[in-house]
């Protein structure tokens, strides 16, 4: 009996246009078919906004304040930040409800696929998994245009992303804090900006180019196949906007590298390489090339040996409390020092710390299912934080605390994810 189960699609299927073919994504019409199936301020400085992940969670009792209010004590993970007691506040009590549910991410999805999203990955009827677009992404729809570069995103350990595009597709990172510097103090002489503005000519307009092939690809696909491709082509559209905004700073000089600023190795331990990306991502807001960084610092595979601590991570999470704590309060000293690093920068009668939002967190507590999140939030967002507050907010959304970020930096939203309202500090 022959069940026709060739596929609608190759899946060497290209839109093409004049000169340019361009790769689809994996369509289930590639699958063998089956029978059962905000305006800036001139005068004041700019607030930068920076989201700092930490995957796999923290030891709550070793991180988390006995007592509430501005009188709290320092806990063993919180004390390597002794020196800023009041430029931040301890958020605990929250989490994202809606990724929580169970699905077909898994266990981890309340973490690093929906720290920055707040998602229900399976709120669209018929998709096992859809993510939503990530915080940092609505910072920049606001205020991407007015900097060289839009958004910036540092993995130094190479974890998987935590930033989701309109789409919910991810947005890969940086993982080399030496090609990172290189890219924001790239060579600018004229030769090097023609030689850009040709990169970026061969990719303007290419999507103009297929359209008419993907309006004809769209008569022999399903809907849901529609639904991807309508995905991809926004995403490709997202792509020939910033190619479009590159183009227009190409024509303007680029900060030098600030004196004392060195190129950071390519190489060394996984301590070494972090403050190096730290490093970069204040020499980015410290010459305005850039206001929203996201920087992902530590994963479940994570090991510091040069701290006695071999093993992944994620074990220790398990099964060895001591050692978590260890590794946890080690990640504080890296806060501590690029805090130390904004701190040292001075504009505009202040410093970059006060004209900072910084989240510094992970959507997840000690265990899988705790919904009491580990979260900071630190530096003065140009006077609109009052800070030195340990603050328990039983169960309010994690994204309450994203929507007061975002108005520090100008940016009103009504809604992110589950929350309508801001946190109240």
């Amino acid at each position: 009996m022959n069940l026709n189960i060739r596929p609608v699609l190759s899946r060497r299927t290209f839109l093409r246009g004049s000169g340019v073919m361009v790769a689809l994504p994996f369509l289930e019409a590639m699958s063998p078919r089956r029978l059962m199936g905000a305006v800036a301020d001139p005068d004041k400085a700019p607030v930068r906004l920076v989201f700092i992940h930490t995957e796999s969670g923290m030891w709550m009792d070793a991180f988390k304040p006995k007592a509430f209010g501005r009188d709290f004590a320092l806990t063993p993970t919180l004390e390597p930040l002794a020196a800023f007691r009041e430029d931040f506040s301890v958020c605990t009590g929250l989490f994202h409800a809606a990724a929580f549910k169970r699905n077909a991410c898994g266990r981890h999805c309340q973490d690093t696929t929906c720290f920055l999203t707040g998602a229900d990955l399976g709120a669209v009827p018929g998709v096992p998994s859809r993510n939503t677009v990530s915080v940092d992404q609505v910072a920049v729809r606001h205020l991407g245009e007015r900097t060289r570069f839009p958004h910036l995103h540092f993995s130094p350990g190479g974890i998987d992303s935590i930033v989701y595009s309109e789409t919910g597709t991810p947005i890969p990172a940086e993982t080399n804090p030496q090609a990172a510097f290189n890219r924001l103090f790239a060579d600018q002489s004229p030769e090097a900006r023609a030689a850009a503005k040709r990169r970026l000519a061969l990719n303007k307009s290419v999507l103009d180019d297929v359209l008419e092939s993907a309006k004809d690809l769209e008569k022999r696909i399903g809907n849901q196949d529609k639904a991807k491709l309508d995905e991809y082509l926004t995403n490709l559209r997202e792509v020939e906007r910033r190619t479009q905004v590159s183009e227009k700073w190409l024509d303007q000089p680029a900060p030098s590298v600030p004196e004392g600023a060195k190129e950071p190795s390519d190489g060394g331990t996984r301590s070494e390489r972090i403050r190096a990306m730290m490093d970069v991502t204040a020499l980015a807001l410290q010459t305005d090339q850039t206001r929203v960084v996201t920087l992902q610092i530590g994963g479940m595979g994570c090991t510091y040996p040069e701290i006695g601590a071999p093993d992944g991570y994620h074990k220790y999470t398990h099964e060895d409390p001591k050692n978590m704590q260890k590794v946890d309060r080690h990640r504080m000293t890296h806060l501590a020092h690029f805090l130390e690093r904004l701190r040292s920068i001075k504009e505009g009668g202040r410093d970059l710390l006060y004209n900072s939002s910084i989240l510094y967190g992970s959507g997840m507590g000690s265990w899988h299912e705790s919904t009491d999140l580990a979260n900071l939030l630190i530096g003065h967002g140009g006077g609109t934080l009052k800070q030195g507050m340990h603050t328990d907010y039983k169960g309010k959304p994690l994204s309450s605390l994203f929507l007061t970020m975002l108005a520090t930096a100008g940016v009103e939203e009504k809604r992110f994810a589950d929350a309508g309202d801001r946190l109240s500090l």
